[in-house]
């Protein structure tokens, strides 16, 4: 999947798309305040399909079309949510590998059943290698393969999140979407060392929205 901004009806708010990054919460709010009814999307899946995939969608702006987009529909207050690189990593493992939630291209790659992390690791440094970043899983590409930080407004830490919806007047339902179940700390120095060394470039991007949950 590309990078997109997900608009949220009738809020005047658009945020980037990254996985992993609340990403399925956020549509969640997109969805509910774009339908008539107000329905809060139960599920995994399934508010994915909702939204859509690709610019044919009434949500999805391609992040490179944004401009143009407000020039023809006005200014939108544009966000992205900022997620530790390790957490992320470590929930992305923890959700397939250890929970077994389904992704047709890990399932494909035997990254089920309880993989170990060592494995996730040789499956990492596969995806690192990608030149295009658009080639990458987009739960392993680094965030700032998303979007530039000049693009947004704001830069929100994953848990202040609803404090920032509540500032800027977007209604939602709270919930944790895809809460992982497995127990799993990552506690290797050399994984550790490697992750940070791979995202150095994500841990240098700055949050200018403070306040927390």
């Amino acid at each position: 999947m590309g990078n997109f901004f997900c608009i949220i009806p009738n809020t005047g708010v658009a945020f980037v798309a990254i996985s992993k990054n609340a990403v399925t919460f956020l549509k969640k709010v997109a969805y509910y305040n774009g339908s008539r009814e107000k329905v809060w999307e139960k599920g995994f899946t399934s508010v994915h399909d909702l939204i859509g995939y690709s610019d044919g969608s009434p949500y999805l702006v391609p992040v490179d079309k944004m401009q143009e987009f407000e020039n023809k529909h006005g200014v939108y207050t544009k966000f992205a949510v900022w997620r530790d690189p390790i957490e992320r990593i470590v929930s992305t493992y923890k959700l397939f590998c250890l929970d077994g939630e389904f992704r047709r291209y890990f399932h494909f790659l035997g990254l089920v059943g309880g993989t170990s992390f060592d494995r996730f690791v040789d499956f990492l440094e596969f995806e690192w290698e990608k030149k295009d970043p658009l080639w990458q899983d987009e739960h392993i590409r680094r965030q700032v393969d998303y979007y530039n930080p000049s693009e947004v407004n704001y830069i929100v830490n994953i848990h202040n999140l609803h404090s920032f919806l509540t500032d800027f007047n977007v209604p939602f339902k709270s919930e944790i979407s895809n809460k992982t179940l497995s127990s799993f700390e990552l506690t290797n120095e050399k994984h550790l060392t490697r992750i940070r060394q791979y995202y150095k470039a994500d841990y240098q991007i700055e949050c200018n929205y403070e306040k927390p949950d």
